[in-house]
């Protein structure tokens, strides 16, 4: 198995401390963390604040608090939905990799597309993929809309991309019989829930909470489950 020593040198030992803990609570919650996972995790947060320095990944604020606010939310789904059971999964509108990237390094058995419009992501993501020897990932320049290439997929996630709307009706072309969207979403979405289903008769919406040890509660944040209705 591959593994990667850490460099923890621009991680405050708060964010550390954060990381571990949640990882403790996935553990305990059934989630199966691989042993190298909390080190590949930490690179590639590192990989992240170093490459923020040239392009813009995340929000220069967010750059103390990126495990906090970026990898352990883009982890959280894995308390509301049993990852496990896709084959393949597309992480739309990727950007840095989140949720796609730390997904990925905890769920090795899953295979993940991420796809991005922005070149300069792209060469971003193909570095981390390299760097942490990561093999259960394609990575897809193009936007979704447009079907850059053919795939089939029994799930598509989103974080912060896109109206449910527009999400569904992104994903509807890539996903098999029987797949979902998993959009990952906070505050008030009543109003797009209202779209969706103005917009697709069929559909069933599932809202879920996340673990408070990953998200809490003031956070606001949970994961939109939606699916054609049998």
């Amino acid at each position: 198995m591959f593994h990667v020593k850490p460099s923890t040198a621009t991680l405050s030992g708060q964010e550390l401390d954060a990381l571990r803990h949640a990882l403790d609570a996935m553990q305990r919650a059934g989630v199966v963390v691989p042993d190298d996972g909390e080190s590949r995790l930490i690179q590639y947060a590192e990989l992240v604040l170093s490459e923020n320095r040239r392009t813009q990944l995340i929000s220069r604020r967010d750059e103390p608090f990126v495990i906090r606010r970026h990898l352990l939310e883009s982890l959280a789904p894995l308390t509301a939905v049993e990852m496990a059971h896709f084959q393949r999964v597309m992480d739309l509108g990727s950007g840095a990799g989140l949720p796609g990237i730390p997904l990925a390094v905890v769920c090795p058995g899953v295979h993940f597309v991420l796809m991005d419009s922005k070149r300069k992501r792209i060469l971003f993501l193909r570095k981390v993929q390299k760097t942490l020897g990561l093999e259960n990932i394609r990575i897809v320049l193009g936007r979704a809309e447009d079907r850059p290439v053919p795939l089939e997929v029994d799930a598509v996630i989103a974080r912060a991309v896109a109206p449910l709307s527009d999400l569904w009706g992104w994903s509807l072309p890539y996903l098999n019989p029987g797949g979902c969207l998993l959009a990952m979403k906070g505050g008030d979405v009543r109003a797009e829930v209202q779209v969706l289903q103005e917009q697709f008769e069929s559909v069933v919406v599932d809202i879920r909470a996340y673990s408070k040890q990953l998200v809490p509660e003031t956070a606001n944040r949970f994961l939109v489950v939606v699916h054609k209705r049998v």
